[in-house]
Parts: C-alpha cells; sequence; structure tokens
C-alpha cells in the first residue's frame, strides 16, 4: 500500500511537472500580472496615505501662519491703536510722543507688513499720513480727522483678526458660525 501511494505521488508530481513546463510561459504571465496588479493597488493606497499628510501638514503650516499673524501683527498692532488713541485724546497734544509713535509704527509696519493684507496696510499707511500732518497743525479739525482714521483703521484690524480666527477654527475642525 505504501509502495501504491509513493508511486502515485511521484506519478502526480510528474504530471504537474509536465503541465507546468508546458504551461510556463502562461504561469509567468499569470504570476506577473498578479504581481502587477497587487503593486497597483499597494501603490494607490499609498499615494492616498501621503494625500491626505500633505493636506494635513498645509493646514498646519495655515494655522501656524495665521496664529503668528494674531501674535506678531494683530496683537501688536492693536496695543499701538490704544496707545495712539489715548494720545489724540489727551489735552494737550504732545507733538514729540507722537513723532515717535509714527516713527514705532513705521518701524512695525517695515517688519511685519508681509503678516497683513496690502489693502489694510494701506489704510495704516493713510493713517500714518494723517498722524504726520495732525503733528504740525494739532486743530481740532485735524485731529477729528486723525480719530477718524484710527478709528476706521481699528475696525479693520478686529474684522480681520475675527475672520483670522475662524479660519483657525475651521481648520482645526471646531468652527462655530456665528448667528
Amino acid at each position: 500500500m505504501k509502495g501504491k501511494f509513493l508511486w502515485l505521488i511521484i506519478l502526480w508530481l510528474l504530471c504537474c511537472g509536465a503541465i507546468i513546463y508546458f504551461l510556463c510561459g502562461q504561469i509567468n504571465n499569470i504570476i506577473q500580472a498578479i504581481a502587477i496588479i497587487t503593486l497597483v493597488f499597494v501603490t494607490l493606497y499609498y499615494a492616498v496615505q501621503t494625500q491626505k499628510l500633505v493636506e494635513e501638514g498645509k493646514k498646519k503650516r495655515d494655522a501656524d501662519f495665521y496664529e503668528k499673524r494674531i501674535d506678531e501683527f494683530y496683537m501688536p498692532f492693536i496695543e499701538k491703536l490704544n496707545v495712539l488713541k489715548d494720545k489724540i485724546h489727551e489735552s494737550p497734544l504732545n507733538s514729540v510722543e507722537m513723532h515717535n509713535l509714527s516713527r514705532e509704527t513705521v518701524l512695525f509696519l517695515w517688519q511685519k507688513a508681509r503678516l497683513a493684507p496690502k489693502k489694510t496696510i494701506k489704510k495704516i499707511k493713510a493713517l500714518l499720513i494723517d498722524l504726520l500732518v495732525a503733528r504740525p497743525k494739532l486743530d481740532e479739525n485735524t485731529l477729528e480727522k486723525l480719530r477718524e482714521s484710527e478709528d476706521e483703521v481699528r475696525k479693520i484690524i478686529v474684522e480681520e483678526w475675527k475672520i483670522v480666527e475662524d479660519e483657525i477654527r475651521k481648520i482645526y475642525g471646531y468652527f462655530e458660525p456665528e448667528t
């Protein structure tokens, strides 16, 4: 019995070997096709994963930039506007302090202008021009124009700050629209 079983196994192996030998070209093609299809699916999977990582990285960079805008531009500039508001409502108005404040603001803009939109920078420059015009005159009409200009710039800065904060909320997924 053991001998018959051994001969059957040998015959089976010879038959399989003969079939494989004659179909060798086709089997190689089938194996290659399966390998290619597998490689395509693995590559597709990794492409999708890489795209997700790139999108997350972009969101993180955007959030970091928005936070930098708040920390390095909006917060310090609001402080400068508060000082300016205090100065233009003082009596008597100190021309030297106004000059120093305008000089500091120009230096601040020179360093941080890249963090604000161009239209905002134009409005801030208009405020600085009003400040320079007001310094030698110090009459009530000029001061009123300066106050209006400061108020307009403040509204723009506060509105942009809110927009930037909303963008950060969207990026981190906890955006709640204002009603």
